[in-house]
Formats: structure tokens, C-alpha cells, sequence
């Protein structure tokens, strides 16, 4: 816990803290303290991350930066900490936190705890759930073994009539906001062909889609993502602008099955010859020829598309 081991850059994208913000930090109020190596880079310990993201958290609650780092440094982050007295919310509607409301770091664990926040439409604990999980594991780790299965369960409890479609829209919401900012964050290294990804006409859902564009950027692909209800004629244009090397479908409402199918032949109409890959169960609601339907979980999912493009 006390190693130092991260760099700022690690820092940086494990809180989603800039890094001349936690210099500045560190410049005006000594926090965090970071050690240096022989040629003054700073290193962060794992606990040192943990006390930045109870920081970041207690500023959505309310609190200034200066009023939270003030209590870490007095040995009182582990305490609940309420809003300020001068806050305009009555005092009965005041959310208290704690640095270990979220503690554990199996993401198993952590799924739970996400769904029970969602129930609750209580943001600020879905995102230190969050904030925990991406500083204690890998991405990939955190959208596999947490976020996919809490979403799993949110969709099943909607199933069973336990959550309103609100609850899943919300929950829907926060992770869509993580996973677009993770995407932003990591640039391809050496990125190779083009791969776009885009959801049918009609198509709503979109957070498979983006977590697939993620692990296919960490693969190289120079990833062209359109999101959520992508028209037809739009497609086309992007496809022939990019000169993409392989397109990426999602139709997860089996009543999207005849819109990807129609779409898929559109595109060999257009004279596509680039790979189609598709996924969700409007993939397999249905025969669909002229694409492919990888099964696996989604990094299964983004190597084959790469070994497809390698080969």
C-alpha cells in the first residue's frame, strides 16, 4: 500500500485528476507528498492514490479542496464527513461518506455494491465505486468482472419488475460518462487500420459497443466510434472517409435483428469488402449473412477482430 509505485501519469489516469492539478495540490497545500526518484519524477503509493480519489469524492459532496485535504492530513478522511454548514440543502437531505464506504477492493464485491447504489439513484458512491475499482485494477479487469456483471444484474432486476427502466438509464448514464472519458484517455500506441463502430438505426444501447471500442484502442486500432442510432447513409460516408479496415456492429435489442441485417447489405451493396463483425442479440436473433458474430466476452471479441485484420 505504501510502495511508491505509480507515476503521475499513472495518477493521473487512475483518478481522472489532471496532473497540474495535483501539482498545484502539492505546491499549495503539501498534498499530496509524493516520493522522487534520482531524477525528481514523483512516485505515488497505492495509498496516496486512494487518499486523491477520497478527495475528488468529498468535492462532489460539497467540500472545498482545501477543506478535504485538511482532514486527510489530520488523520480524519476514515471519518464520516457531511457538507459544510454552508450549504443550501436541508440538513435531513445531506449525504454523508465515508473513504470506506467502498472498501474491498474484489471486484465482485464492488459489483454488488454498485447495483445497491443504483437502487438508490445515489451517484456519488456509484462513482467511487468506480474511482476505487480503476485505481485497485486494470481496466480491462474493472469493465470485465465489474461493470459487465452490474449490469447484468440491474438488467435482470428490471426483468423481474425490482427496478424501474429508470434505474437502469441512470446506472446506464454514469458508466456510459466513465467509459467515454477512459476511451478519450488512451490514445492508441502505433495505431494501425481503422475500425469503425457504430450501433443500427434505432439501436439505443451503446455501452458494449464502447466498451469494445476501449479494448480494441489498448489493441491498436485506430478506433472511428459513432455511438448510439447511427443512420444508415451516415455509415456509408464514414466507412468510404476513413477507409475503414473493419466495422463493428451492435444491435443488442433483438428487435434491431432487421435493421443490422439490412444494414449489413447495404454496406456489401455500397461495395463494402472490409470484415463486418457483429454483436447483441439482434446478432443472433436471426441468419445474418455477409457478417461475422464473434463469441466471447469482449477482449475474446477484439482479438479476433485484430487477428482478422492481421491475417
Amino acid at each position: 500500500m505504501n510502495e511508491p509505485r505509480f507515476n503521475i501519469r499513472a495518477v493521473e489516469r487512475l483518478t481522472a485528476i489532471p496532473a497540474p492539478t495535483l501539482r498545484s495540490w502539492e505546491r499549495r497545500y503539501g498534498f499530496p507528498a509524493p516520493s522522487r526518484t534520482g531524477t525528481a519524477r514523483r512516485l505515488y503509493s497505492e495509498s496516496e492514490v486512494d487518499a486523491i480519489l477520497w478527495v475528488k469524492a468529498q468535492r462532489e459532496l460539497g467540500l472545498s479542496v482545501a477543506q478535504a485535504i485538511h482532514l486527510v492530513q489530520n488523520g480524519r478522511a476514515g471519518l464520516p464527513v457531511s457538507l459544510p454548514p454552508e450549504s443550501d440543502a436541508p440538513r435531513e437531505e445531506r449525504p454523508t461518506r465515508v473513504m470506506d464506504s467502498t472498501a474491498g477492493g474484489d471486484p465482485a464485491v464492488l459489483a454488488r455494491s454498485m447495483v445497491e447504489a443504483v437502487a438508490r439513484y445515489d451517484e456519488a458512491t456509484v462513482n467511487a465505486i468506480l474511482s476505487r475499482a480503476f485505481a485497485r485494477h486494470s481496466a480491462a479487469v474493472v469493465i470485465t468482472d465489474l461493470i459487465t456483471p452490474a449490469l447484468v444484474e440491474i438488467g435482470e432486476r428490471w426483468a423481474r419488475g425490482e427496478f424501474p427502466i429508470s434505474a437502469e438509464h441512470f446506472a446506464s448514464s454514469l458508466i456510459e460518462r466513465r467509459l467515454s472519458a477512459l476511451l478519450a484517455e488512451q490514445p492508441a500506441v502505433d495505431p494501425g487500420p481503422a475500425v469503425v463502430l457504430a450501433c443500427v438505426a434505432g439501436e439505443q444501447h451503446q455501452i458494449g459497443l464502447l466498451m469494445l471500442a476501449v479494448f480494441l484502442r489498448w489493441a491498436g486500432a485506430r478506433v472511428v466510434y459513432l455511438g448510439a442510432d447511427v443512420p444508415m447513409a451516415d455509415l456509408v460516408r464514414v466507412v468510404h472517409q476513413t477507409g475503414a479496415a473493419a466495422i463493428c456492429l451492435s444491435a443488442i435489442d433483438p428487435s434491431s435483428a432487421h435493421a443490422l441485417a439490412e444494414t449489413v447489405h447495404h454496406l456489401r451493396e455500397a461495395g463494402m469488402t472490409a470484415p463486418i463483425f457483429a454483436g447483441g442479440a439482434g446478432a443472433t436473433a436471426a441468419p445474418l449473412r455477409g457478417a461475422l458474430t464473434p463469441s466471447g466476452d469482449l477482449h475474446a471479441v477484439s482479438e479476433t477482430v485484430m487477428a482478422t485484420l492481421r491475417s
